[in-house]
């Protein structure tokens, strides 16, 4: 890597201060300069590549690593990051390459793993990005995103026991992390049967005590995001759907009324509040709901059932 005259350097210096303090524009002006008075210099064009991310300018960022890798081939971290603005940019198999790039020249890239799971996930390959999470959470054990996103696999895979476990991880963690809570509060969700229709009311795994204990447990971790995160507008409507299964059909409404608030147009929201006053004999107010669902969202068929 060639040596940086003083100029040179003290505009590298500046430029890292303007990114770290994310002043991602006058960092850029700064990286610029260096490019220009040394060229073949590969950290410039990866701290202008980082500056650009952040500015979303995704296709300049990938050009800036381009330009780094092919000043240092070998670099693990350049191909991570290429690899994050190629997937941003829906260019998922790309990406792949990438990270398998950064992990090929750095087995111990950890972001690699993690950001490899991301992509595979999108594209459905749910055991292989377990697989990633795996690589990712035994390079850097306090991963917590790591057990989150293993966990929602684990999940999507009918796993919700397995998938708990991660959560829980998780949180032990970072016990603040809204996204695990809610996450696990699903899954427990889940497991207590709650139904996702008016007409699916059957416990799923047959034990009734069972799936009391799991809907509990549920509200409680929807609770926690609430209080965590007031507008996580999902929180109110899965604890609505629990609360609907209880028979508490007041507070499922409120729950619902709350979810209407934070997104007027959300078209569940509407569905599910007129299932609540439906089963209260508030048929009137029911049939406005299904009307305001179905304008919404013209393909709710669940909402077209209830109306008709």
């Amino acid at each position: 890597m060639p040596n940086l005259s003083e100029n040179a350097e003290k505009y590298l210096l500046k430029g890292l201060k303007y990114l770290n303090d994310s002043n991602y524009e006058k960092a850029i002006v700064n990286y610029n300069k260096v490019i220009r008075l040394c060229p073949q210099y590969a950290p410039a064009y990866c701290g202008r590549g980082k500056a650009r991310k952040a500015l979303g300018l995704f296709e300049e960022t990938v050009k800036d690593y381009d330009e780094a890798l092919h000043i240092n081939p070998r670099d693990a971290s350049s191909y991570n990051n290429r690899g994050a603005a190629k997937s941003i940019l829906g260019l998922r198999e790309d990406a792949i390459r990438d990270y398998d790039m950064a992990i090929r020249f750095d087995p111990n890239h950890s972001k690699a793993y993690y950001n490899r799971g991301l992509v595979k996930a999108a594209l459905g390959l749910k055991e292989n990005a377990i697989k990633d999470y795996d690589g990712a959470i035994r390079l850097d054990p306090y991963d917590a995103e790591s057990y989150n996103n293993r966990g929602i696999i684990k999940a999507e895979m009918g796993l919700h026991k397995k998938a708990i476990m991660d959560y829980n991880k998780a949180l032990s963690i970072s016990p603040g992390y809204t996204k695990a809570f809610f996450n696990r509060g699903n899954s427990k969700k889940e497991l207590g049967g709650s139904k996702k229709s008016r007409w699916r009311r059957l416990p799923r795994n047959g034990n009734s005590k069972e799936c009391a204990v799991y809907n509990e447990e549920a509200i409680r971790d929807y609770n926690r995001v609430i209080r965590l995160s007031p507008q996580y507008a999902r929180a109110y409507i899965n604890r609505g759907l629990i609360k609907i299964d209880l028979g508490l059909h007041e507070e499922a409404i409120k729950d619902f009324d709350e979810t209407i608030r934070i997104e007027p147009d959300n078209s569940k929201a509407y569905c599910q509040r007129g299932n609540a006053k439906c089963d209260l004999g508030r048929l009137e107010e029911a049939i406005s709901d299904f009307k305001e669902s179905i304008r919404l969202n013209p393909n709710n068929a669940p909402a077209y059932c209830s109306k008709g």
